[in-house]
């Protein structure tokens, strides 16, 4: 285990996910801060190595579309920035519909996404072909943006830990932090595995961890953890590089002719899995548990007893969290509802299974920014799926506040705050 030379920070980064790794290379390129970035296991392998991929504007939270705008824009020069590939691709996201009401919820994303400038457009079956010849099924219109795309989760992440690595940021690995220090009403650092380290500054970014940690500084975030499960399939002949997300699957072609594929909007998307914890807040996530009570499925069962093992074990939950089982059954039945899409895959069938958390929030957009009631603790969690898309636009801003600037008013809405103020809901729009 690698032990700390240097036992103070100008800023200490809890998570070492893709929202951190961006964040530590951001503030090392940004500033002459001394940068120390602690992850529980191993940088990059948790819920940043589970994501779809996609790289999108459209189907966002009002809120989001100018995160996400900003973030697409910094995509494409990211893999020169990092010196290191992402495999980001722009071949535009289609979000499918098959009847007039998917239409007409698609439709009033594009009046949403035209007012925040982003050039999603409704196209029809003629143009959806072209778009993805090698299609058998093809859908009767759906909402195109031509300038969003994908990118590798793992690599991703990896390009910022390495750059951020060569930058001089320390990080320090199966080292978890178990409570952010508090002196004189304002951070003093953190208790981590090996030991206290100083900081006048902590960012809190680990994820579905995040709630647990913030709780040792008297801070409570409303977060709750849903497990989702996603397949690949074997490589086959490469066909069309266009992201598709429909009612019944969703789907993202890879560099080497497979396909990364899940849950459509209107599939079962992701498992609740009840714990003891899982009761904290839960009238705030009541809402939206209803919104989407046709695509979320509220389990007791294994996922349940490794959550009441963990609460129930002295600083459990600070530990590394164990892979999550995927879901076989709603795999299998996602892969039927791609070949109906492409039949050719059917020979080929599954190389890969997993399942990934989500830390969610009640409003299903991240929070983002300082706690005004302690001074020196930032957070950046909650993060719904998200993360990824927006990570390097979330590290410029968290950045620029670090190093003296003032909140942008951009993260008004994703202000820590909100919750204890009652101001905050669930986009109707949204394709969360």
């Amino acid at each position: 285990m690698h032990h700390l030379a240097e036992r103070s920070f100008d800023v200490v980064i809890v998570g070492g996910g893709i929202i951190g790794c961006a964040l530590a290379f951001e503030l090392a390129t940004t500033s002459a801060m001394k940068v120390g970035l602690f992850e529980r296991g191993t940088v990059g392998r948790e819920q940043s190595s589970r994501a779809w991929g996609l790289i999108r504007q459209q189907g966002r939270h009002p809120a989001e579309i100018p995160l996400a705008a900003d973030a697409l824009a910094r995509w494409p020069g990211l893999a020169e920035r990092l010196g290191a590939p992402t495999d980001f691709v722009r071949s535009g996201i289609l979000v499918a519909a098959e009847n007039d009401a998917e239409r007409s919820r698609l439709e009033t994303s594009e009046k949403i996404a035209r007012e925040y400038g982003v050039k999603s457009r409704m196209i029809e079956r003629a143009e959806i072909r072209a778009l993805i010849p090698d299609a058998d099924l093809v859908w009767p219109c759906g909402l195109y943006t031509e300038e969003d795309g994908h990118a590798e989760p793992e690599r991703a992440c990896k390009a910022f830990e390495q750059a951020a690595r060569a930058k001089g940021v320390t990080i320090t690995e199966h080292c978890p932090v178990t409570a952010i220090e508090v002196s004189a009403g304002q951070v003093s650092g953190v208790r981590s595995a090996q030991g206290f380290v100083r900081a006048p500054i902590v960012v809190c970014a680990a994820g579905v961890g995040s709630a647990d940690i913030l709780r040792t500084a008297g801070i409570d975030l409303p977060l709750q953890s849903v497990r989702s499960s996603v397949g690949r399939t074997h490589p086959a002949q490469a066909g069309s590089s266009v992201a598709v997300w429909s009612s019944k699957v969703a789907f993202r072609p890879r560099s080497d002719g497979s396909y990364n594929f899940s849950n459509g909007y209107h599939a079962l998307d992701s498992e609740y899995d009840l714990s003891l914890r899982s009761l904290r807040d839960f009238g705030k996530f009541m809402p939206n548990f209803v919104k989407n009570r046709s695509t979320l499925k509220l389990r007791f069962g294994e996922e349940s007893f490794r959550h009441l093992r963990r609460e129930l074990t002295p600083g459990g939950v600070f530990q590394e969290m164990p892979e999550p089982r995927p879901n076989s059954a709603w795999i299998d039945s996602n892969f039927e509802c791609l070949c109906e899409v492409f039949p050719r895959l059917r020979k080929i069938g599954i190389a890969k299974r997993w399942g990934g958390r989500i830390d969610v929030t009640p409003d299903l957009i991240p929070v983002i920014g300082a706690v005004k009631q302690l001074p020196g603790l930032i957070i950046a969690a909650g993060f719904s799926a998200h993360g990824l898309s927006i990570s390097p636009t979330v590290a410029s801003l968290v950045a620029r506040l670090i190093n003296g600037g003032k909140a942008d008013r951009v993260l008004h809405s994703f202000r820590f705050e909100r919750f204890a103020d009652n101001d905050y809901g669930v986009s109707e729009n949204a394709l969360v």
